[in-house]
């Protein structure tokens, strides 16, 4: 990564809108969250200097953990999008009720 900051997004959230990205990219922090209705979701936007700790993070844990234990921005987005992660024939089926509804985000 070349970058100061990064996002990182599963390949399973498909609907995040871009306005999400330019929303989080205004907010000047290491670590930052998009938050909609009071959850949390994806994409994450890290500074790039969290990559060697998070490369030596234990392998016994996971990334949900060390953000956890970062200090952290949240940013409050208007895009269901960010909760909805496609791993089931049900999952996929909510997606397209979400994009009937309401054009994704």
């Amino acid at each position: 990564i070349r970058a100061e900051r990064f996002f990182f997004l599963p390949g399973d959230y498909p609907l995040v809108s871009p306005v999400v990205y330019e929303k989080m990219l205004a907010v000047a922090a290491e670590t930052v969250i998009p938050v909609y209705t009071g959850q949390t979701g994806h994409p994450l936007l890290l500074s790039a200097a969290l990559i060697d700790p998070i490369m030596a993070w234990p392998d016994s844990s996971n990334l949900r953990e060390f953000i956890r234990r970062q200090p952290a921005s949240t940013v409050a987005v208007n895009c269901p999008g960010i909760l909805i992660d496609i791993d089931t024939m049900e999952d996929y089926q909510r997606a397209l009720t979400l994009i009937a509804a309401q054009g994704g985000c």
